[in-house]
């Protein structure tokens, strides 16, 4: 088990007494990686695996995972938004609905295909994103496109 202020991650070897159908009797491992915020659980995501070679998407997503917060869906640091105190945001990564909107595209993209953030999708940068990041009166010009690239590198 590792442990940082805000972070626990654990790694934990499973193994079969006996048969269970179709599935190989064999160790395998979970990998689990909790989140705390005033000492309660926000966030696991865990990984089920066995000894096997993993995919390439898989190595990357793990072995980038810890230690970096990840702080929106399209790579805009919350931390550093001018609205976040004055509208009470608490960042797209905790609510359902934007300050700004009924819904956000890009949130709601991202976490349809299930990824973390916009940089973890094969089509990065895709057109809405590009759309947002380069907006003439609310875009960054592409700082969020390099947020996420950072988060997966």
């Amino acid at each position: 088990m590792v442990k940082a202020e805000t972070a626990v991650v654990s790694v934990v070897k499973v193994t079969l007494e006996g048969t269970m159908g179709d599935i190989p009797n064999e160790p395998y491992f979970a990998v689990s990686f909790f989140e705390f915020e005033n000492g309660k659980i926000v966030k696991l995501d865990e990984y089920w695996g066995s000894y096997i070679q993993p995919e390439e998407w898989r190595k990357i997503r793990m072995a980038n995972h810890f230690g970096k917060k990840i702080e929106s869906r399209c790579g805009l640091l919350c931390n550093l938004c001018e609205y976040r105190e004055e509208m009470d945001c608490k960042g797209c990564m905790s609510i359902t609905k934007p300050f700004w909107g009924d819904a956000c595209p890009v949130k709601a993209c991202c976490e349809g295909k299930g990824q973390e953030h916009c940089g973890l999708c094969l089509e990065f940068p895709c057109d809405l994103l590009k759309q947002f990041a380069y907006d003439k009166e609310q875009g960054d010009d592409g700082k969020r496109i390099e947020q996420c690239r950072e988060w997966t590198s």
